[in-house]
């Protein structure tokens, strides 16, 4: 998963907000309790399980890493 963020006409921590968010809301998605994901979930995105799966470690260490600081 790749996303790039083109804003306007908001200041910054506005913008860093707004992709905190939708990291959260994707780590809630894909460690919800019940609500196990899968590739075929995210039919645009082009996943298949070991990419979901690398998604979601990577989503684990960025979501480590924001609580260190």
């Amino acid at each position: 998963l790749h996303i790039d963020w083109c804003y306007s006409g908001l200041d910054d921590a506005t913008a860093q907000a707004l992709a905190d968010s939708t990291i959260q809301y994707l780590q809630t998605l894909l460690k919800g309790p019940g609500n196990k994901v899968a590739a075929a979930d995210f039919p645009l995105a082009k996943l298949n399980s070991k990419k979901l799966d690398q998604l979601s470690a990577l989503l684990n260490k960025a979501d480590r890493a924001g609580g260190q600081g």
